[in-house]
């Protein structure tokens, strides 16, 4: 087990389902400063479901699409995933130790714990179980684990309580990429 860290063009998803897309970056200072990410799902071996509840929901799957942000001065990701129609299947919050460039390649690196947030308003804080695997490997400190849970606090206090950022924001940037 290890902090990975996750280029947010898509380059660190699994080959195993994802047989084509093309991705677009964005720098952007208003009205929430860091980079978008917007990736266009083209075609996959096998369509892939969430994997946290019962809900037969399709996470991506052909013709999916994918906006990723990257805020600045945050130590979060979110990903937001479309299907065809730009109906929300998800919003997916990655906890992160670190937000940077490589090279002018935006990534994060994952600290394990996640948020994801349904249509419906259902809320999911997942992945409890890496976080504590990870902090008994010495992958990570206490420090860390408990950077995670602050800023998950913080996204459910905050951030997913605003629809201008969670519903306009994306909506906007969203059809911006696909006009």
């Amino acid at each position: 087990m290890e902090v990975k860290k996750k280029y947010i063009d898509g380059t660190y998803i699994d080959p195993n389902w994802l047989r084509d897309y093309s991705s677009q970056l964005k720098y952007i200072k208003e009205p929430y400063e860091g980079i978008l990410s917007y990736m266009h799902i083209h075609q996959v071996t096998h369509p892939v479901p969430v994997d946290y509840d019962q809900s037969n929901t399709t996470l991506v799957d052909n013709d999916y699409k994918v906006l990723m942000f990257l805020p600045k001065d945050h130590l979060w990701c979110v990903s937001v995933f479309y299907k065809p129609n730009h109906q929300v299947v998800e919003w997916y919050f990655d906890m992160t130790k670190e937000n940077g460039l490589d090279l002018d390649k935006p990534y994060f690196m994952d600290l394990f714990l996640d948020l994801a947030i349904s249509p419906r308003g259902q809320v999911s804080v997942l992945d409890e179980d890496e976080l504590d695997q990870a902090k008994n490997e010495g992958v990570i400190d206490q420090a860390d684990v408990d950077l995670a849970y602050k800023t998950c606090q913080d996204l459910q206090d905050k951030w997913i309580q605003d629809d201008s950022f969670m519903i306009d924001f994306f909506r906007d940037h969203l059809n911006l990429f696909t006009e």
